[in-house]
C-alpha cells in the first residue's frame, strides 16, 4: 500500500472519531456516519472494522453507492474479506428481471461467509438487496454441486439442481 496512504489511515484510527465510533460499535450495535463525503466513510468503517475484527455490514442508500463504497474497501482492507451483496435482480425486483451477475455476487457473498464464519467479514449492501429474501442454508447445500477438475458429471444432474 502507498505510503501517504499508510500515514492517511493511521492518522484516522488514532483520531478521537474513530475511537468513538469503535466505542459506539463494540455492543455489536447499529450506527451511522454522517457529514463524511467521499471515501471518508471508506477510511473510517475500515479502521473501525481492523480495531474491532469480527463481521460489519455496511449499508449504502443505491446499489451504486454501495458498490463504489465496497471498491474503496477492498483498497483499504484485504479485498478478500470484502464482500459486495447485491440484489438479484436487474434494476428492480418489481420487473422480475434476473440479473446472474448479482445473483453469484450473493451467492458467493453467502458462501464465504458460511464456509469462513470467523475473522473479519466486511459486507457492502443496500436496502433493496437486504429486502431479498435468501434460501436457508440446508436449501443451499442440498443444492449445492462439488466437481473437481476432470471429474464428469451428467448435464441432467446439474441442471436439476
Amino acid at each position: 500500500m502507498d505510503k501517504k496512504l499508510e500515514m492517511l489511515r493511521g492518522r484516522v484510527a488514532g483520531s478521537q472519531s474513530a475511537k468513538q465510533l469503535c466505542e459506539a460499535l463494540q455492543g455489536g450495535g447499529v450506527t451511522e456516519l454522517r457529514a463524511l463525503a467521499g471515501s471518508a466513510y471508506a477510511l473510517y468503517g475500515s479502521a473501525a472494522v481492523e480495531s474491532l475484527g469480527g463481521v460489519h455490514i455496511f449499508v449504502s442508500a443505491d446499489r451504486d453507492s454501495a458498490a463504489y463504497l465496497a471498491g474503496d474497501l477492498e483498497a483499504l482492507l484485504p479485498s478478500e474479506r470484502v464482500l459486495f451483496f447485491p440484489t438479484g435482480y436487474k434494476r428492480s425486483i418489481r420487473f422480475g428481471r434476473a440479473d446472474s451477475s448479482g445473483k453469484v455476487q450473493r451467492t458467493s457473498a453467502l458462501e464465504a461467509l458460511r464456509a469462513e464464519p470467523e475473522g473479519m467479514w466486511v459486507i457492502s449492501t443496500y436496502p433493496e438487496a437486504l429486502a431479498e429474501s435468501v434460501p436457508a442454508p440446508v436449501e443451499i447445500s442440498s443444492r449445492s454441486l462439488s466437481v473437481t477438475c476432470g471429474e464428469q458429471v451428467a448435464m441432467d444432474e446439474m441442471v436439476e439442481r
